[in-house]
Formats: structure tokens, sequence, C-alpha cells
């Protein structure tokens, strides 16, 4: 398994990080002396973008059901801001303390932050089905 014919090269590169093997998806990009296709492979973990499935079946309802998800996430942002806004205002009408705001600030930016992670992993989950 040590030599991949390039054309799969960066198709094996995804799996082995999904999977979790990123020492051996580094590896191989070092043995190609292509870093990029290691860090392009990195990508989704850490931006989490729209991921392109890889199977060649015109598989529809795949990408749907991922931009279903992306949606979804967006959503959920959109309404963590208003939340969060909402609340700033009321601090201010109400004159609480700064401290109670900034701890408010960070409750929200915590829950943003799980909600984010636990949609990369779904995405990640319905790729790996995929495969």
């Amino acid at each position: 398994q040590s030599h991949i014919d390039h054309d799969n090269m960066e198709y094996h590169l995804h799996m082995e990080i999904w999977k979790g093997n990123i020492t051996t998806a580094l590896t191989w990009a070092k043995e190609r002396e292509e870093l990029s296709d290691w860090l392009v492979a990195m990508a989704p973990l850490v931006y989490q973008p729209l991921v392109v499935v890889f199977d060649d079946d015109d598989d529809d309802d795949d990408v749907m059901m991922m931009m279903m998800m992306m949606t979804v996430t967006v959503a959920l942002l959109m309404v963590m801001v208003v939340v969060v806004t909402l609340m700033t205002i009321m601090a201010v009408v109400m004159t609480m303390t700064v401290v109670v705001v900034v701890m408010m600030m960070m409750m929200m930016m915590m829950m943003i932050f799980v909600l984010i992670r636990v949609s990369s992993y779904e995405l990640i989950n319905l790729l790996l089905r995929n495969c």
C-alpha cells in the first residue's frame, strides 16, 4: 500500500484523514513531495466546507442532504447571533454588569463551536457511508 497511483492519491489522502490516519496521509504526501494535497485534504477538518462526495454515481440525494445540513447549521448560527444581540440589549437596558454580558457571550461562543463541530462530524460520517 506504499505505492498508490497518482490519480487516486488525493482521494486516498482524504479517506485516510477522515479515518483519522493523518500521519499515514502525511507520509504519502511527503513521498510525493505534495504537501499541498495533504493540506487540501486537511481543509475539511479545519474549515468544514461543503465537501464533494467522491462516488461517481449521480447521487443527488447525498449532496442535497449535505446542503440541508449546511443550511441548518447556518440557520442555527443566525439564531445564535440574534439571541446574543437580544441578550446584550437586555443587559444594557437592565443595566447589568459587563461581566454578565461577557459570560453570556462566552456561553454562546461555546454553543456555536459545539454546533459547528457536530455538523462537521455528521458530514464526515455521511461521506464515509457513501464511499
